[in-house]
């Protein structure tokens, strides 16, 4: 069973507006556009989208849905903002990969979030660029995580 985490696009520093309310630059559309190239080529469906009330992540989830490469349940997480992360959250999805509720789940979010997530469940601390995702294996008869790869297009 496989897990994703995904740091948003690159996204406009604007200090005019509040940070939940940030978009994506054109960079970030473009990143998303190579990283669909590489979910495709790796055949990788979501099963379950989790994402960030932040615009920067509504963007990026659009887009990757605009792209073909998300087509499953959108689900709209306060829990999932930079600074929101609790260990709920990593009690929870091993709640649901233990009782195979859920196959492939994706998150979208932020920094620090997604690298407290990542070190949580894997042990390994995972370097996030934007629009990059961590793929992580759930092995049911060791009850464990273990970091796969992770998919940075925008080096």
């Amino acid at each position: 069973m496989n897990f994703f985490v995904m740091r948003h696009g690159d996204a406009k520093k604007n200090i005019e507006i509040s940070d939940r309310d940030r978009t994506l630059t054109q960079k970030g559309f473009s990143d998303l556009e190579k990283l669909s190239l590489c979910i495709k080529k790796k055949k990788i469906r979501f099963d379950h989208v989790w994402v960030s009330p932040y615009q920067r992540t509504l963007d990026t989830c659009r887009k990757l849905e605009n792209l073909g490469v998300i087509s499953s349940k959108i689900s709209v997480l306060p829990e999932l903002t930079p600074n929101a992360y609790d260990e709920n959250l990593s009690n929870d999805i091993r709640y649901l990969y233990e009782s195979e509720c859920f196959n492939n789940l994706i998150i979208i979010s932020h920094l620090p979030l997604v690298n407290y997530l990542c070190y949580d469940l894997t042990k390994e601390n995972v370097h996030f660029r934007t629009s990059s995702i961590a793929l992580i294996n759930y092995c049911h008869q060791i009850k464990k995580f273990k970091l796969q790869e992770v998919i940075n297009t925008n080096i």
